[in-house]
């Protein structure tokens, strides 16, 4: 099966339903550390982590649960009060 890769850039949601004290960064990465553990077809790389109102990183899974891997990063961003941006994408 194909992969897909998709590079985001992750900042703090303008209204995060939580009040967390660790910055957006480490919140982030919380997020897709989770994501990648929930399918052993799915890997993380870390692209920019300089500062720590900001991470951008490469996800990468297979093309065949596309769905499933944005449904669970959607929610789990959400659960950390991230916003996601996509910023490129190569299969």
């Amino acid at each position: 099966m194909r992969n897909i890769s998709q590079s985001f850039r992750f900042i703090r949601a303008a209204r995060a339903p939580i009040k967390s004290q660790a910055s957006a960064a480490t919140d982030a990465l919380s997020a897709i550390s989770v994501w990648r553990a929930l399918d052993g077809d799915r890997s993380i790389r870390v692209l920019v982590d300089e500062r720590e109102d900001v991470l951008v990183a490469e996800l990468t899974f297979t093309q065949g649960h596309l769905e499933a891997a944005m449904n669970d990063l959607s929610e789990l961003c959400a659960e950390n009060g991230i916003d996601r941006e996509l910023i490129a994408q190569t299969r």
